[in-house]
């Protein structure tokens, strides 16, 4: 189970808020590093998507994690997340129009359906809305995943 994760943006207050909006949830600033915001599910689990200033690097360090500030980030990332969502697909479209971000649906080999939602055109995130949240809990079980990368079994 996911409790929180992080992500990079230009303008992470603004990122904070839609994600925020994906799960009708609110957005806190994160005073442990500036120019941080989160956004809160308000579910059970208290989930976060903590977003950080592009560049804010976790480095390990003594005791707790360090960030440093990488001075030339790439503009994309090898992180990338799948959210569930409130919204319908098309609500999560229309945000996308709104905000001027890339954003199309996508299958996922028949298992689930997404939706790409391009952070800042920058960061990807999976949205699923709730029918597709059923899908993939059905299909990437233990077994479901078994069958569909080890052919052999």
């Amino acid at each position: 189970m996911l409790f929180h994760a992080s992500i990079p943006a230009d303008n992470p207050e603004h990122v904070a808020h839609v994600v925020a909006e994906l799960w009708r949830g609110e957005v806190l600033p994160f005073p442990p590093f500036p120019g941080a915001f989160m956004a809160r599910a308000g579910d059970a689990r208290r989930t976060v998507v903590d977003v950080y200033p592009r560049g804010h690097e976790h480095v390990p360090a003594p005791h707790q994690f360090g960030v440093r500030v990488n001075a030339a980030p790439s503009m994309y990332s090898e992180v990338h997340l799948a959210l569930g969502t409130v919204l319908s697909a098309d609500g999560v479209l229309a945000l996308a129009l709104r905000e001027g971000w890339l954003a199309q649906r996508s299958d996922r080999g028949g298992l689930f359906e997404v939706i790409e939602l391009w952070i800042e055109n920058k960061f990807l995130l999976e949205v699923l809305p709730e029918p597709e949240q059923q899908r993939y809990v059905e299909n990437m079980s233990s077994e479901g995943l078994r069958r569909l990368f080890d052919s052999d079994r």
